[in-house]
């Protein structure tokens, strides 16, 4: 059944792309159909295609955050599962430590560096873009989960455990960023919601 609803969830993506495609004819940098086919691809899985997407919107407007944060995204959303597959077929997914839930044990040499051939590269651009998106609008804090994942990403494929750990230092201050900024953002909608 799965299998038929997603095999129908492709046709009604692909009959909505070749709409905005149609738009696309008459107005070839238009933002809203280069952003939807470019989120239709991403929900069907087709990245390389996405961000091809992605990219054009950066080509049209390169002062808009969004487009590099979905560049982000993809790149995680492409590395993370051979990785944590990776984890799961050499059993290295629980915790060093209960103080520190988030902390993995390193891979073996051998699988980190396959893993990197595989996925360096696009953690690298996903970074880049990530903190892209950032500098454009800096209170961005999906942005900043993100790039916290990316960071994570990027231990995994440290040669040396400095430079892991630097990679989950700074993943750890993404995640204060973003709950600080969560938490300001709270404070001002209890201020405002308590003001007369």
């Amino acid at each position: 059944m799965d299998g038929k609803i997603r095999l129908l969830d492709d046709l009604a993506g692909r009959e909505k792309d070749c709409a905005f495609e149609d738009v696309l004819k008459l107005d070839p940098k238009n933002p809203t159909a280069l952003a939807s086919i470019g989120q239709l691809y991403y929900n069907m899985k087709e990245f390389d295609k996405t961000k091809e997407y992605q990219r054009r919107r950066i080509q049209i407007s390169p002062d808009n955050p969004e487009p590099y944060y979905w560049i982000g995204v993809i790149d995680w959303a492409m590395c993370n599962p051979s990785r944590m597959k990776l984890r799961k077929e050499l059993h290295l997914t629980q915790p060093v430590s209960e103080d520190r839930p988030d902390m993995l044990p390193p891979l073996p040499s051998a699988a980190r560096d396959r893993l990197a051939a595989e996925n360096l590269t696009a953690v690298q651009e996903g970074i880049e873009a990530l903190e892209h998106a950032i500098e454009l609008k800096p209170n961005d804090d999906a942005a900043m989960v993100y790039l916290s994942l990316l960071y994570r990403e990027k231990a995994d494929l440290e040669p040396d455990p400095e430079s892991r750990e630097l990679d989950l230092e700074t993943a750890d201050m993404w995640v204060k960023r973003t709950l600080n900024l969560k938490k300001q953002q709270s404070e001002r909608t209890k201020s405002r919601d308590t003001d007369p």
